[in-house]
């Protein structure tokens, strides 16, 4: 296999990892918005039926918003069908990490 080769079929894993994350995309805000409570600007209250796990980079401070934190470069990595509603960190978890985040 030649080097333009590997690059055609590097470049084909990329668009297909690229369109089956695009399909999850969907998949996804279609579920939010059939669960949808209420809807105020870009924030979408949905029915607590769903446990997401969501990578950041770090956590600020924030009087924007109720929780009273941020999350800088938030993004879902995956649904978690394993896990209940219930078993979904609290304030408490949060308030948690970001001591430990920002400790000496």
């Amino acid at each position: 296999m030649d080097v333009t080769q590997r690059r055609e079929d590097s470049n084909a894993k990329s668009t297909t990892d690229r369109q089956s994350l695009d399909h999850r995309a969907a998949e996804m805000t279609e579920w939010f918005r059939a669960h949808k409570i209420s809807e105020q600007g870009p924030r979408l209250e949905v029915e607590p039926k769903i446990v997401l796990e969501v990578a950041f980079n770090n956590m600020m401070r924030s009087a924007r918003h109720e929780s009273g934190y941020a999350l800088r470069f938030p993004r879902i990595v995956r649904l978690r069908p394993d896990k209940r509603p219930e078993d979904a960190d609290t304030i408490e978890s949060v308030r948690e990490i970001y001591a430990q985040q920002h400790s000496t």
